[in-house]
Formats: C-alpha cells, structure tokens, sequence
C-alpha cells in the first residue's frame, strides 16, 4: 500500500521472483516460493484498483502489479510443473489475471472515452503473449479487455483522429501492442480485437497482418510445441478461426472482410500444399453455396443482411483466388472437385454472374435497394400523421444500411480475380480468356463490366517517376522464413525502400530462372501479386524476377490480366495461336481499350498489364540472345572435341554488355543513345546550361522501318498493328482525364513500346493509324516541358525519336502509292509533322501573364529546345522567310516544303526571337541561351540556303545586274534590335551569351553592319568579369576563325587587351586567349605575304605581349595554361622567326622541355600524330618538335630549315649534314641554347631543370628513330629454352686479401696456375663480353 517498507519489500520479492540464470535450475526452490506467493494473490490485486488512503497514484501501483505479474509468469513457466497458471491455476489464476484485464481496460463503461493510454496499459497489453502461452483461463481477461479497449478507441474515433493527437497516439499504441501480441503467439482469442482495430486501413489490414505475422514467425516457431516440420501447418487453428469469423454473419462485415480477404489468404500462402488442399476440401461445399445468387434463405430461415452476404461472398472469392493460386489443376479436381460435383464449371458460372450483374452482389443490392424503399415509405407516412409512429417497445424505426458503389466495385474485382486465376489454372481455350475482356452483349455490356470492378473514389497516380512497391522482396522473405522453420534468425523484413535502390536492383538480365520449373504448378508467374485484398501477400513461387513494379502495375486488377495474358502467351492454351494469324482475343483487348465508354482508369490498368508482358518478354528475348550466343563462343572455344568437361569463366560478350547498358539506360531513364547538351561554361546540368541538343547519329531503328517483320519479341510486337493504337488512346484519354500535364511514366513507357513495335507504324489506308500516332506524338509534345535539365533533355530525345519515325513512316506509305518526287515528300512530311508542330507553338506562344513565371519559361524553353532538336536532324529549315519541312533530314538537298504562311509556325523564328530577354530583365537566362541557339541554327541554315541557291545560278545561268538582290527574313531585324536594346539598357551579359551562341553556328553574322557586334564585345571585354568574360572572349575567338580580316582584327584588338586578360587569375581565361591568339598567326603570316597589298605583322606589339605572359604566367601552377603558353611560343617562333630568340619566347619553350623530361621515358614523338590530339601530350609534342628542328642531329631537310629560320642555333647545311647523328655537336648546342645568367626569377625557374631538358632533347633523335624501340631479343623469354652454363671453379682455393691496383699476380705470389685455367676455359666457352657484344658494333 506505499508504507515506508515499500521499496525495501519489492526488491525482496523481485529478487525472490527472479527467473535463475538456467531454467534448468528451476526446482523445488521455486515451487516453494511460488507456492509461499498462492495466499497473498489477493494483496497483489488491489494494487490494481483506487484506493483513497494509498500513498501513491494509481498508475504506480498498477505498473508494480504489471511487473510483478510479468515476472511470476516467467518463473512459474521456468519450473517443471506449473502453480500458479495454467490448466490447473485455481482461484489464484483468476485473481491475477482478472486484476491485469483490469489495468488494460480501467472502465467498462462502454461510454467511457478512453482517450489516453498510459504507461500502465501499454506495459500490460504486452504481458498478453505470455498470458496466452500460459494457457488455461490467464489469457481470457485480458483479451477481453484488449477487445473492449480496442473498440472503445475504434468507437471513438481514434483511427481517423488527426495524427498527433491524443486519440491517435492512444490508438496507435494499442493497435502496435495488439498486433505484435497477434504475430508472436497466432492465437485466434485476438482476432476480434486486431480485426477491428485494422478494418480502416486503405489496403484492408492485408499489409498489417503480414508484417505481424512475418515478424514474428520465428518467435511462433519456437513457442507452438504443435508444430515440427514442414508437413504439418503452425497456423492451421488460426486460419480456421479466420474463416469461422468470417463467415460468422454476427461479426461486423468489415472485420469479417479483413479476416477472410486479409488474414487468410496470408495464412494459406504459407501452407503446405496437403494442408491447404485439405482446407478447401472441406469447406468446397459451403464456398459454393456462398457464392451462388440463387441461395436464399428459406421462408422459416433467418435473412442474411445485404452487407453480410457482400462481405461472405468477398471473403468466398478471396477463399477462391488463394484456391487457385496453391493448388494446380489436378489437385482441385481430387479435392474440392470431389468435395462438389462440377466445382470449377459451378465456380465459373457464379463467378461470370458477379461479373455481369447478376451475382450475389447485385441480388444483396437489390433486397437493400427494396428494404431502404420500404423504410423510405414508412418514414413518409410518418411524416404525414401527426405524431411519429414508433415501435412497441419505444424505439425509433432507424434507416437500414446500403450497399456502397465501393463495396460492389470491391466485391466484383474480387470476382474477377478469382475468375482470371480460375482460367489461368484449369482452362486451354482461348474463348475463356476472350470472356475476361470482352463479354457477351456487346460494346455496352463491357462498358458496364470494366467500370464496376473499380471504385468510383480510385484515381491512378501518373507521375514523371513512377513509385516502386517492395512487395516482391517481402513475399520473398516470407517464402523462406516459413521454408526454414528451424528457429533461425531472421532477415531484415523491410529494408527502407529506396528510388535508387530499385533502379539498382532492376536488371532484369540478372534474374535467375526456377530452379525446377516442372514442379511448379503450370504456371509459376499466375500466382504473381494476387494473394489478399490489394495483392501484396502473394507467394513467392519462383518466378522470374523482373525487377521492381510499380504502384499501377502491382494493382490487383492489371495483375491479374498480366497473369492471364503472360499464361496465354506461354503456351498455357492449346487452341491459341497468333504467329500467323490474329486471334479474336486481340480483337476483344483493342475494343475494350479503344472504347471511350469505358472509364480510362481499367484501361490503363489493363495497358500497363501490357506493356509489362512487353517489358518481360523484350527481356527473355535479350537473355536468350546473350545465352545463345556465350553457347556459340563456347562451342568455337572448345572446338569438336567435347571430351574434356571445363567451365570456363570467360569474360561478358560484347552483346550481353550491350543488353545490359540498354537495361541500365532504361532504369535511369535514359531510353535512347542521346548526344549531350552543349552546357555554357561552367556548368553541367544546372539550368544556365539549356541550349540545343547536338546533331543526332543515325537512327538506330532504319532497318526496322524497312524491314517491320523480322522481330517478333514479344506479343505486343506481333500484335502492334492491331494493339498499340488501342494502347495509345487508352495512355491519351488517361493522360487527359487525370489531367496530368507532365510526360509521366506509364505514357514515356508506351512511347518507347511504340517506337520498339515496327509494325505499328506500317499505316493503313484509311489513316486512322497515322492521325492516331500524329495526336500521341503532339500530346508527348504538349506535356515534355518539365525543370529538370536532365529529364527534358530525355523528353526532347523521345519527342525527337517520335517525329523522326512518324515521317519516315508517312514518306514509306506515299512511297507506295506512287509518290516519289521530292517535293511530294516533303508535303507528306509535313502534314504529319504539322499536330506535333502546332503543340510546339502552344508551348512557345504563351499568354504574356504566364510566360513572366518559371512554369511558362519552362515551357517556352522546352518548345524552343524541341524546334532545335528537329532543326539540328535536318528535319526542319528555319532559315527562309517560311519554315520548311525535309523528309530526309536534308541529305537529298531538296529545298524542302515551306509550312502554311497562314499558320503560326510560319512566324517561329520571330516567336524565338522574343524568348530572348527582355531589357532590364533579371531572369530567364537559360531560356534566352536556348533561343539564341536556335536562331543561331537559323542563321546558319539561312546562310546554306543561299550558298545552294547561289551554286544553282551559276550552274544554271549567268545572273542579270537586274536581278533583285535577295531579302533578308523579317526575323532578322527582330533579332538585332534586340540585341541592340540589350547592349544599350542591358543585362550586358545576356548581350554576351547571345552572341556567343549564335557564333557557335554562324559566326558570320556577327561581321555584319560593319560588325557592330564585334566592336561592342571588344569594348565589353575589359569591363565584365568571369563568366561574360570567358563568354565574350570565346565570340571573338569563334568569329576570328571564319574570316581573315577578322583573325587580323581580333589580334589586334586582342594585344592591347591581353594584360587586362591575363591580371585577372583566370586560368580558362588565360588558356583561351592563348590559344585565339596562337590561332590567328597562320592567318597574319599569309596576310602578310600578300605585301604591299597585305597587312604587316606588328612585331613590336607581339614582342610586348609576349613579355607581359612571361611576366604573369612563368610562375602558373595550372598545367593547362602552361601547356597553352608553350604552344603559342612554338607558334611564334615558327611563324615569326624574328621573334624566335626573344627570351619571353625561349624561357617557356625550355620550362616546356624541363617538364617533358620529368614525366614518363616515352616521348609523344613516339607516338605520331601526337600532337594533334590536345592537352599535355600535343604541347610538349609540339615543344620537343621544335626544338628537334632548331638543334643538329635530325635529318638534312630538318636541319636545313632551321637554318633557314634560325640563325643562332641552327647551323649550316654542310655543318648540318657532318653534324647529323653526331651526339657530341647535339650536346653542345643544346648546352649552347640553355641559359646559365640568373639575372631574374623566370630565368632561374627556367635554368633549374638545364640538364634534364639537355638530356631530353639530346635524346629526342634516337627516340624518333626506328631502331629505339627495336627489341634487345627477337623472342620472348617465355619461349627461350635455358641450359646449364659451363662455370670454371679452378680458382675457389684461392682465398687471398685484394691485390693492390695496377699490380701483377706475381708479385702477390699467385702463381700463374689461375691465369692458365681461365685461359683453358676460354677456348671452350666463349667470355661474357663475346657472347653479348655484337659483331659490328655500332655507336649512336
């Protein structure tokens, strides 16, 4: 009672009631104690009530009593024969375990709130294990009281309460608490209470129960003494309590559905296959009769509530689909077929009836329908009397319960379930599997089947990155955890689910086969994903793993027509064949997904049903390329003779590493070979780097289009005439009815089925094909604009691949109807080009309002980008007054069809045009860089267009002075006025990027209105910083390629620049200068030989920027700068010999020797063509090359140009020509040009590695030759053979100190017997020295 002893007496008696360290130690000690303990029970049971004159609250005295329960319990189950609980237990029993049922649930009131949950009744819940493993009357309480409790917080609302609430906290602890106790001891008292608290779940309690249950298997293994091995079934009980509670129609029809739609098919999947066949035997009979409309009660029968008989005939199908799924074909004949006469035809025609309306179902509808109709009536009579009519005994008439379109729309896809896996199991004729999508009465009668097996509530989610289930990977773990059944540790049940860990884990070519596929019941991949109410407690059968699902393909109504569909193409039907002619059923699938009068929600659970056959089959057919071809290197490997059996580990062929990147490409979703992006300078995938994408290589597919009926893959692909319309109306209407505005997954998955199925694009007559994939291409269009750069430049590549075969497409069939000349082909282009133009319009001309926000940007960006993509295959030509469209990408050099001037597109450019930045504005960046792309491309094809126009003239005819010099576009001077608006007000450096992207196309036009432009970067130049620096300096670079005058311009605007540029630290912008600079002297040099007509170089300027680089850069850590600096020396003294001797030239070419030196021993002389191949090895190639030409040594030609260029170094022709091979007079030029004064830094940086470049540039002319790299041995030393060498051991007694140098071996009093034998030894053998010199030797 809390006195000042309290403490003190609870620790005697926790350490009294202490289990000891070895139950086998349990004894007569314990018995006795226990027994000591019997007569006090009843002070123990009043901690568990209030007491007013106690010392402390009430939750503490209930928590002691807890405790001290808990521990008796354990004590008593340690000894051999128990005292206090069990069958036996007594008076003592009930007392403790009605005073713990009492701590669970305080107040029986049922009206009481039971709003919190304290620590009490938490630490009580979960003595209900130990209870239940104690038998005998412990557990009753207690369960009752869990069961009262639950649904006192059930009544209460706590299952819908807000989360963070008391209410919901409280409901949350007792449902964790119950079903922990639930899957530790399987025992079928707590049913009742769990049922409830799991009825509200969205999935039916389906996921609960099998987390309970797989939790805790082991633990249940280990406590149930009933069960030892695989042929007897642990949780045989509870699936019959299951099922007696849930054909129980006293029970709430909601817990009867999560028992018997929830639990027991968790239960049945990991039953043995006697024990399940066993079970269904059994209860054959009253399934059947549960299932058939035509069982009414009797008129002395009780009447079954509408909702009871719902909820009975769900849980009968559900019974049904676990049937079918374990048991195959020949046990359901030998056990429920024996149990009821015709089992599958009865459970066939039910099944059918439930499916058109006239099952069981609809009979409960219609006595509901007619029982609310009569309540309905009396209330309106009522109404009409004065007073209300009430009942004899006083209570009001309340209105009866109807049946929910979702509970029939349940019920019925429940039936169509058990229906697909009854074909799927027992049936070989195809007219069984017709019947499951189209049903007999036509187009209306299938409208009204496919609508009513979904909840009008359910609304697929299409999003851009379709949500993975784990379902497979926890049926899996369930499968083993009840194979093992020896007490093991489990596995992690549910590992954190991770986007990138599926993707990781979805290479479907590393799926390994069943191990014996022939004792699997028929068909392994029917039982896939449809065990439970939501599909998510299948049995992992050995199927093939394909990787993850995601949440469509995984929903119980496309699982199941993937199962039947998969068995149908599997050989499963002996009257099916569809290699050489169409069968009705692909008729039946094209109606229903064609039919707008059914809902798009079942039409796309059936297309996704699909295009997962479609994804799988396209996979087994790669694994059996990949395995038949390792079978034909095997057989090449090992040759005729097969007599010796070695596995050989042999490295991936070349196909299967193919096949794996397009699996790898398809999980990242990178579905197509794609050219990257052009990034601006300093960014990758951010968003200042949208621009246009790059010229696309040769369509992959061109031999499909040609040649549609050489791949049959799978059975979407045979069928692709017929079926992939259908599945694009369906992916379409779906798309629109949900209103989903992004390139989702389901519909970029049916594109890239569409653009793999060859056949689908062999058009018909009546066009219907072709304006069907015109609508889905100009839908894939509309909805591709998304923010993320990588996944838009995917939509641009799928938007890109789309147009590109739907024109090759449309020319092949105009082709075949006479059509050949090219403008006709042009015209046939574009009128199919012309949906997805129109969507690229919408995208690009926005409403002002929106197009100010991200989200038109985006949009505006995207069309903009689209409109480049086709531009740069040649497909488009924007640079006419009017667009036109090529069929062939512009390789036949037709002029193309100009679109409709009436139409939008016709003003595209112009459209672009105003993508670029406004004046003043502060964003829209990366869309302004992607429009000066494009009319970058515009300009440019602008400019071939004349050059084609140009060479017909003068192939044609000598143009008149009268002709009219051609117009400029309209667009045009849109562009320049914008670009002088944005010089003028600014930003400057949206000034800048635009021009820099419109000189990576047509650096040209930049030279135009007395190259405005150009003078305006140039005065930009030193002002900006950074980025708009490198940007601006790559213009100029670029426009100083196309043009001499320019190249002479930029240099010498680039001179007086150059130290701004290089006091600036930017090692990229460093490079770049140098690099334009190094550039344009070849340009100068003819320009200068042209005097006096030419342009001089002016050395004085070039010798001052020279020296203002060795003054900035001789000390740069950045190896490209270095590398650059070197380059542009070599180009000066090449082109500029005068300069050639300047220190600022000389010091970097020999730091650029020095460093050559220090790297490998190979140098990029050996490697010819070296040089051009960029970075380090092109500038110390280029570096090494010059100095070869400049020192003696190399061949007469070489030395005779440096002569001629070179008067300090090189020396005369007749020196040259006596000098060449001579190492000496190389050495002594090379130390000659090598400085030794130390007057400044750079000049003792530059002397400080003089004799590692002396000796690599001495040793440049053998390296060059031939003879270098000849080997010592013509032979390997694995393939020498060694013999035993003759070794002289005359002199081994001989153990004298040294000999003092220069003396004789006389005078050290040796005598000459040492000196004879080696002499003798001699002549037999030939010396050291012989036998490695070679005859003629030869000094380099």
């Amino acid at each position: 009672n809390g006195g000042p002893g309290r403490t003190a007496a609870l620790r005697m008696l926790s350490s009294a009631l202490e289990v000891p360290a070895s139950t086998t130690a349990a004894g007569l000690t314990e018995q006795n104690i226990l027994a000591a303990l019997k007569p006090h029970a009843s002070q123990l049971e009043n901690l568990a009530d209030f007491h007013e004159d106690a010392l402390e609250d009430i939750s503490t005295r209930r928590r002691t009593l807890v405790n001290l329960t808990r521990r008796i319990l354990a004590l008593d189950a340690a000894v051999k024969t128990r005292v206090i609980f069990g069958e036996d237990g007594g008076d003592v029993q009930k007392t403790l375990a009605d005073a713990v049922g009492r701590v669970i649930c305080p107040n029986p009131d049922p009206d009481s709130d039971g709003g919190e949950i304290g620590a009490a009744q938490r630490e009580a819940l979960s003595l209900l294990p130990e209870l239940i493993r104690a038998g005998g009357y412990a557990p009753v309480p207690e369960i009752a009281a869990a069961t009262r409790l639950a649904s006192l917080l059930r009544d209460g609302g706590g299952a819908a309460a807000p989360a963070g609430s008391p209410e919901a906290a409280a409901f949350a602890a007792v449902r964790s608490v119950l079903l922990d106790a639930f899957g530790r001891t399987g025992a079928p008292e707590l049913l009742a209470a769990t049922a409830g608290l799991v009825a509200s779940d969205p999935d039916g309690g389906a996921d609960a129960f099998a987390r309970a249950l797989r939790t805790n298997v082991d633990e249940r293994v280990r406590r149930d003494d009933t069960w030892r091995g695989d042929d007897t079934w642990r949780d045989s009980r509870l699936a019959t309590e299951a099922w007696t509670f849930a054909m129980d129609g006293s029970n709430d029809p909601n817990e009867r559905v999560v028992a018997g739609c929830s639990l027991l098919p968790a239960l049945l999947a990991d039953a043995p296959a006697a024990a399940a066949l066993d079970f269904f035997t059994q209860r054959a009979r009253q399934i059947v009769d549960v299932i058939s409309p035509s069982n009414r009660p009797d008129d002395g029968g009780e009447s079954i509530p509408p909702r009871g008989a719902v909820a009975g005939a769900r849980v009968a199908y559900a019974s049904l689909l676990s049937l079918y799924e374990k048991l195959g074909k020949d046990d359901v004949a030998a056990g429920p077929g024996k149990s009821v006469d015709k089992f599958n035809a009865h459970c066939a025609k039910h099944l059918v009836s439930e499916l058109d309306g006239a099952g069981v179902t609809a009979v409960a509808i219609a006595d509901a329908t007619n029982t609310w109709n009569a309540w309905k009536a009396r209330r309106d009579y009522e109404a009409a009397q004065p007073r209300a009519m009430d009942d004899e005994d006083g209570s009001v008439d309340p209105e009866p319960e109807r049946i929910s379109k979702a509970d029939n729309s349940r019920a019925r896809l429940a039936a169509f379930r058990a229906y697909a896996a009854l074909v799927t199991r027992t049936q070989t004729k195809v007219k069984f599997y017709q019947a499951m999508f189209e049903p007999r009465g036509g187009a209306e009668e299938m409208a009204k089947r496919w609508n009513s097996l979904l909840e009008p509530s359910y609304r697929p989610r299409l999003e851009v990155e379709a949500r993975f289930v784990s379902a497979r990977a926890a049926r899996r773990e369930r499968a083993l955890a009840s194979a093992r059944g020896d007490g093991a540790a489990p596995a992690d049940p549910t590992l954190p689910f991770t986007l990138s860990a599926t993707l990781a884990a979805g290479d479907a070519t590393l799926g390994a086969p069943p191990a014996n596929p022939s004792s699997r019941p028929e068909d392994p991949a029917a039982n896939e994903n449809r065990t439970g109410e939501n599909g998510e407690n299948a049995p992992a059968n050995g199927e093939d793993d394909e990787g993850p699902l995601d949440e469509l393909e995984t929903h119980p109504l496309a699982s199941a027509a993937f199962a039947a569909l998969e068995h149908l193409t599997r050989g499963g039907v002996t009257d099916f064949n569809d290699a050489h002619e169409t069968p009705k059923l692909v008729g039946s699938l094209r109606t229903l997904l064609s039919d707008r009068a059914v809902d798009h929600a079942p039409r796309l659970l059936v297309v996704k049903a699909l295009l997962r056959l479609h994804r799988k089959e396209i996979d087994a057919f790669q694994r059996a390329t990949i395995a038949a071809e390792e079978e034909r290197s095997r057989r090449a490997r090992d040759g005729p003779d097969d007599s010796q059996e070695i596995e050989v580990l042999a490295e991936r062929s070349p196909e299967e590493l193919e096949a794996e990147r397009i699996e790898r490409a398809k999980r990242e979703g990178n579905f197509f070979n794609l050219a990257d992006s052009q990034p601006l300078p300093g960014g990758d995938d951010d968003d200042d780097g949208a621009t246009l994408p790059s010229e696309p290589a040769a369509a992959d597919d061109d031999v499909d289009d040609e040649n549609p009926g050489t791949l049959d893959r799978s059975f979407l692909e045979r069928h692709a005439r017929e079926l992939l319309p259908a599945v694009l109306r369906a992916m379409v209407d779906a798309s629109s009815a949900e209103k989903c505005d992004a390139l989702h997954a389901a519909l970029r998955e049916s594109a890239v089925a569409a653009l793999e199925c060859a056949r689908a694009w062999e058009f018909n007559e009546n066009g219907e094909t072709e304006e069907l994939l015109q609508e889905f291409t100009a839908h894939v269009v509309r909805v591709a604009p998304i923010k993320a750069p990588y996944v838009l430049r995917q939509n641009i590549s799928l938007v890109t691949q789309l147009t590109g075969r739907l024109v090759r497409a449309s020319v092949r069939r105009a082709r075949g109807r006479g059509i050949v000349s090219d403008d006709g082909l042009d015209r046939i282009a574009a009128d199919a080009l012309k949906p997805a133009l129109d969507s690229v319009i919408e995208l690009i001309d926005v409403d002002p309002a929106l197009g100010s926000r991200e989200e038109g940007r985006t949009m505006r960006s995207c069309g903009v980008q689209i409109v480049g993509a086709l531009a740069m295959a040649g497909t488009l030509d924007l640079g006419g007054h009017v667009p036109r469209v090529r069929h062939d990408g512009g390789k036949g050099g037709g002029a193309g069809w100009e679109v409709d001037p009436g139409c939008k597109f016709a003003y595209i450019c112009a459209g672009v045009a105003t993508c670029l930045m406004e004046p003043g504005a502060s964003t829209g960046r990366p869309l302004h860089a992607a429009a000066a792309s494009l009319l970058g491309v515009a300009l440019h094809q602008g400019a071939e267009q004349r050059k084609r126009a140009e060479s017909v003239d003068n192939d044609d005819h000598k143009a008149d002075e009268s002709d009219a010099k051609p117009t400029e576009p309209k667009w045009h001077s849109v562009l320049k006025k914008r670009l002088r608006k944005l010089y003028d007000i600014g930003p400057q450096d949206a000034f800048i990027t635009a021009c820099e992207r419109i000189a990576r196309k047509h650096p040209k036009w930049l030279l135009k209105d007395s190259s405005a432009a150009i003078t305006q970067l140039n005065t930009l130049l030193p002002k900006v910083h950074g980025e708009p620096r490198f940007v601006a300096l790559s213009a100029l670079a670029k426009v100083a390629e196309c043009d001499k005058d320019a190249s002479a311009a930029f240099a010498e605007a680039m001179l007086p620049t150059l130290p701004t540029l290089l006091a600036a630290r930017d090692p990229q912008i460093h490079v770049l200068a140098l690099e334009s600079l190094a550039g344009t002297l070849p340009t100068l040099v003819e320009e200068a030989g042209r005097w006096p007509n030419g342009r001089k170089i002016d050395e004085v300027a070039w010798r001052v920027a020279l020296e203002r680089a060795e003054k900035e850069l001789w000390g740069s850590a950045d190896s490209s700068v270095r590398d650059a600096h070197a380059q542009l020396c070599v180009a000066v003294a090449s082109h500029v010999p005068t300069l050639a001797d300047s220190p600022a030239v000389r010091s970097p070419l020999l730091r650029a020797l020095a460093e050559g030196a220090s790297g490998s021993g190979e140098t990029p002389e050996s490697n010819r063509g070296g040089a051009d191949a960029g970075g380090e090895d092109s500038a110390a190639s280029a570096v090494l090359k010059h100095w070869h030409s400049h020192l003696p040594g190399s061949s007469l030609a070489a030395a005779t140009a440096a002569a001629v260029q070179s008067r300090s170094t090189a020396l005369g022709s007749s020196d040259a020509k006596a000098a060449a091979g001579n190492l000496g007079r190389r050495l002594c030029a090379a130390l000659r040009t090598l400085p030794t004064a130390r007057d400044s830094a750079s000049v003792n940086a530059t002397a400080a590695g003089w004799l590692a470049a002396t000796c690599h540039v001495v040793l440049a002319v053998p390296r060059s030759e031939s003879a270098y790299r000849t080997p010592v041995f013509d032979s390997d030393l694995m393939d020498c053979e060694f013999h035993e060498a003759f070794v002289d051991t005359a002199w081994q007694g001989a153990s004298l100190p040294m000999a003092p140098l220069f003396s004789s071996q006389t005078s050290q009093g040796v005598d000459g017997s040492f000196a004879s034998t080696t002499t003798q030894g001699s002549a037999d053998q030939p010396s050291l020295a012989t036998s490695q010199r070679p005859a003629n030797p030869t000094v380099v």
